[in-house]
């Protein structure tokens, strides 16, 4: 009898552990949708290479195989499960040039290949990671991709599929820096900035719009996730967004099971470097310090507020995440969200959002040393891909089935 799969962390009785699976140098982590097959990059920069997981068999296929120089990142499915997408980033000099490879499950061969002319990146935070700048459209037959940071603009490059003509779309000189991008049922393509203003927050535009449509000025974060109703806008510290229909809803503030969690963060730390930053932490709760500032155009800056202003359609909420993250996947009808220490499932009722911890990485206590470096979801599936090292030469593909009826639905 093969021995029970175990993981060195603390799990909710929720989170059922299915498998572990051990990958060599695990960078990055996507579920299809179906919850089939999991496309996992591994290697080194330079010498990165794309597996498909096949979970029911535990077949691999090498879907885009190392051939030298293949800097591949941030994979993305289309709606169906049927088609891939990676980003690439090539230096032509000093340019940051983007090759975007397409491919479907079962073909030998790419669907297609698309050059951009630029790619870049960006998080405020080095230690985290960006979302993937991929969205497909809903019928998966177009890319958008982001681009934040290229010659102080931002861009959405829409690449066909299957032909990979590729239309750029810079815009507006005074947009603030794209940090997520995502489409919606409907086809309409949402992006978020990391900051409230009048050309920043969450923007949308319907399909071959070439201006937003509409802004939500005070949502902003470092993720979209699209949900059975509205979307998610995730990632920046302290704060999150649910956006759907409905009347402004006041904001709601978790103070205590922020300065909760915190406080038990800080009982982790030995580092001196973790010691500090969590006692900063400790600090801004009990002072409630933080502050975004509204932007004015890209570089100017108003007065800030604390907390966000309500808005027809969107409610702000505090949760005890104090750094930036990209983790997040939609989980059935609920969203998970990690800050590579613990990961949690949050639940929206219409009235309120429940957070439940499912996982948390006992043996860490700040973004500085998180073992948890990919995170996908599909249905009532989770995956997590963590680091059994230091270096992340051992990694591991950890799967999860989600009891809902006993988080209470």
């Amino acid at each position: 009898m093969a021995p029970r799969p175990k993981v060195p962390f603390w799990l909710h009785p929720a989170a059922k552990l299915r498998a572990n699976i051990e990958i060599a140098q695990g960078t990055d982590l996507a579920l299809s949708p179906d919850g089939a097959v999991a496309a996992v990059i591994r290697g080194p920069w330079g010498q990165r290479r794309l597996e498909l997981h096949t979970l029911a068999t535990g077949a691999v296929e090498d879907a885009l195989p190392n051939v030298g120089n293949l800097n591949i990142e941030l994979p993305a499915w289309s709606r169906d499960g049927r088609r891939w997408a990676v980003a690439e980033m090539r230096f032509e000099g000093e340019a940051r040039r983007g090759i975007i490879h397409v491919g479907e499950r079962g073909r030998a061969e790419p669907l297609c290949t698309a050059q951009v002319s630029h790619y870049c990146l960006i998080m405020r935070n080095s230690l985290a990671r960006p979302s993937t700048p991929l969205a497909f459209s809903p019928e998966g037959d177009r890319l958008a991709l982001r681009v934040s940071g290229a010659d102080d603009r931002s861009a959405l490059m829409h690449i066909s599929i299957p032909d990979g003509a590729v239309r750029e779309q810079w815009l507006h000189e005074d947009e603030s820096d794209l940090y997520a991008n995502a489409f919606s049922d409907d086809g309409t393509l949402y992006t978020a900035s990391a900051d409230p203003g009048d050309s920043a927050g969450l923007a949308w535009y319907p399909p071959g719009a070439g201006e937003p449509a509409g802004r939500l000025r005070w949502v902003f974060g470092f993720t979209v996730i699209p949900a059975r109703r509205g979307l998610w806008v995730l990632g920046s510290p302290r704060y999150a967004f649910r956006v759907a229909p409905g009347p402004e809803t006041p904001f709601v503030p978790a103070v205590a099971p922020a300065m909760e969690r915190a406080v038990a963060l800080r009982a982790r730390a030995s580092a001196q470097w973790d010691q500090r930053y969590l006692d900063s932490v400790l600090e801004r709760i009990a002072t409630n310090q933080t502050t975004y500032n509204y932007r004015v155009g890209r570089s100017g800056w108003g007065a800030g507020t604390v907390p966000p202003t309500p808005a027809e359609g969107a409610r702000g909420f505090e949760h005890e995440m104090q750094w930036e993250t990209s983790f997040a996947a939609r989980l059935g009808d609920d969203v998970a969200v990690s800050d590579g220490v613990g990961v949690w499932r949050w639940r929206d009722d219409g009235a309120s959002v429940t957070r439940d911890l499912l996982v948390d990485d006992t043996q860490r206590c700040t973004h500085r040393g998180a073992r948890i470096i990919g995170l996908s979801a599909a249905g009532e599936l989770l995956a997590l891909l963590w680091k059994k090292d230091a270096g992340g030469s051992r990694t591991v593909l950890s799967l999860f089935d989600i009891d809902r009826a006993a988080l209470g639905g």
